[in-house]
């Protein structure tokens, strides 16, 4: 799968953090998201990484559920308040219907059981990142922007948004003539 490095929200590089307190499982998620040109930001304790989420933009957060000091489903409420733009996926050892049902009410992109399918995951990744472009690009751009930025085949269908940043327009002459 190939995942655009250089994702740019605005004018900040897109960041993924990975809360998980198993070290095995953060190596692992590194090595993964970096086979695709996707640095991670580690945290093995929640309350590290929600100050760190205050401080920083992050724009995709990997959380499992059982982590010392407060369960992921938690510090996913606690995440919301403090950044309302990251987006969220849940992973954990134990799928259970309750758990999945409430990460996903609060607000999660995806929800994995350990052990997932590494391109489905990397899908998901790469889907929260647009969504959180998207995010970033409905409430920071003015309607008239954004219909000049959407390029006309998106307009129709808004599945997808192409943002354009200089838009090549026809030289004009000097002296106000037509361009050549």
């Amino acid at each position: 799968m190939d995942v655009d490095s250089s994702a740019v929200l605005g004018r900040v590089a897109a960041t993924i953090c990975v809360v998980d307190d198993d070290p095995s499982m953060l190596r692992a998620l590194e090595r993964l998201l970096l086979s695709v040109g996707l640095p991670a930001q580690l945290f093995r304790e929640p309350l590290v990484f929600l100050k760190y989420a205050t401080l920083n933009p992050v724009t995709v957060t990997v959380i499992d559920i059982w982590l010392p000091g407060m369960s992921g489903l938690e510090l996913q409420k606690e995440l919301r308040v403090a950044s309302p733009k990251t987006r969220v996926i849940v992973v954990t050892a134990d799928d259970e219907d309750s758990v999945r049902s409430v990460a996903m009410q609060n607000g999660a992109t995806g929800f994995f059981a350990k052990p997932f399918d590494n391109e489905i995951f990397l899908d998901a990744i790469q889907q929260a990142m647009a969504s959180a472009a998207d995010s970033w690009f409905d409430t920071s751009v003015s309607p008239a922007l954004k219909q000049i930025c959407l390029t006309p085949a998106h307009r129709a269908d808004d599945d997808r948004r192409d943002v354009v940043v200089n838009p090549v327009r026809p030289r004009q002459s000097p002296v106000g003539g037509k361009s050549k």
